[in-house]
């Protein structure tokens, strides 16, 4: 699957393109995104790949989330994207997916919004939190060093130790 995180929990209910594009497929200065990123993962990864990108963008923890899976949707081949910075799983999980035009980008949520129920994906707080916890329970290195060195770390480490709600 090609897996996109998801800005907002209603998305699935617009029907516009143009304004799917607006909120869904827009980069943070409100252009349309032309290199979308997305992670090429399996369908038992949603979680992880959730948790990591909101550690990873410093983000605060999430409180559930609606992604989408774009994968067939595409008429290229994604494109690794830049690692950045991390988790490795979503570093090396994470690709581009390149159009040339923003009326390129439109007829491709048109196409997302056509199947959206089928491509909608439903991640629970309480799933990304036991994913973490998990991890924090086996000793992992990343998600150990992320909380004891990010910005958000701390925040990150309280939310997980605070159960499952």
């Amino acid at each position: 699957m090609l897996l996109r995180i998801g800005k907002r929990k209603t998305s699935c209910e617009l029907t516009d393109a143009s304004e799917f594009c607006r909120v869904e497929l827009s980069t943070r200065f409100g252009e349309p995104d032309l290199r979308l990123s997305v992670y090429e993962i399996e369908a038992g990864d949603v979680a992880r790949a959730h948790a990591e990108h909101y550690a990873a963008a410093n983000l605060d923890p999430p409180r559930g989330a609606l992604d989408f899976d774009m994968g067939g949707l595409y008429q290229g081949k994604p494109r690794s994207g830049d690692a950045g910075i991390g988790f490795s799983f979503t570093w090396e999980a994470h690709r581009e997916l390149w159009f040339r035009r923003e009326q390129e980008l439109q007829h491709f949520a048109r196409g997302l919004l056509a199947e959206i129920d089928s491509r909608s994906i439903r991640v629970t707080k309480d799933e990304m939190k036991r994913y973490v916890g998990r991890c924090v329970a086996e000793g992992d290195d990343e998600w150990l060093s992320y909380f004891a060195s990010a910005p958000n770390g701390a925040g990150w480490k309280k939310w997980v130790l605070s159960g499952t709600s």
